[in-house]
């Protein structure tokens, strides 16, 4: 059984403000519709502050569609100034054609206004993968900082090789609350994907999907807080519903 989802790419923007050093750990399991194996992961997850920045470094062990692999990454954010911001990152696999043998990021975001409270922001992304798959990606966003809530849409296109198969989607995601402290997100999805290879599947399908998702963080004590999150993503050929839990501690 081999999986390769073209739309998958990874935003690693975000507002570049003080983040805490912290660690946070997770695991995470699905459920998946007809023959297919359901999923598992397990994650750990390092940020560290720079002056005007943060350093993010992720590595799980996961199970998916029967392929099992650790999976690794590093992503960076940078402010140039008081409107401009960096960011970028990079990722591999151990092995398995769910996962990416390379995959790699980089964007450049403004804020705007004179609180600095719209952020837009322009990404590239480059995905590998096992097979003769090759991904290559452009992702716009639009967030907007208010008192307790954070608003944000995007919109994707992802060009596929081989037979230059277009894939495209959007997204849009509410955060209700303090992001530092208690807070919950809500995100939907919907793309028009290029390529699902499920053993006899044809490659080049284009099919429809979409996903839906909601996340609670709650600080527990301390320097401790704690997140639940419940998924489900949904395409013509299966369903998967998904549920991770994770604990969390700032140094």
């Amino acid at each position: 059984m081999r999986v390769l989802i073209a739309f998958v790419v990874v935003s690693l923007v975000a507002s570049v403000e003080a983040q805490p050093r912290t660690v946070a750990v997770g695991a995470e399991v699905s459920s998946l519709s007809g023959p297919y194996a359901d999923g598992q992961a397990a994650s750990v997850r390092v940020t560290l502050p720079r002056r005007n920045g943060w350093l993010r470094v992720d590595a799980s062990a996961e199970e998916r569609f029967g392929d099992r692999a650790l999976v690794y990454s590093a992503a960076a954010a940078q402010d140039l100034g008081s409107r401009w911001l960096i960011v970028g990152g990079a990722g591999s696999s151990t092995s398995g054609l769910a996962y990416p043998r390379l995959h790699a990021d980089v964007g450049v975001g403004r804020k705007w206004g004179s609180r600095r409270q719209l952020l837009t922001t322009a990404t590239v992304a480059l995905q590998d993968a096992r097979d003769v798959h090759r991904d290559l990606s452009a992702v716009g966003e639009v967030t907007l900082y208010g008192d307790g809530l954070v608003a944000q849409v995007g919109a994707r296109a992802t060009l596929s090789q081989p037979g230059d198969a277009l894939g495209y989607g959007a997204h849009a995601a509410v955060t209700l609350g303090d992001p530092a402290a208690r807070h919950a997100v809500v995100r939907l999805a919907a793309a028009h994907e290029a390529y699902l290879l499920v053993g006899p599947t044809p490659t080049d399908v284009g099919f429809r999907s979409g996903e839906a998702s909601a996340t609670w963080h709650q600080p527990v004590r301390g320097p401790w807080s704690a997140t639940v999150s419940a998924g489900l993503y949904a395409n013509p050929y299966y369903t998967r519903a998904g549920l991770r839990t994770g604990i969390s501690r700032r140094f």
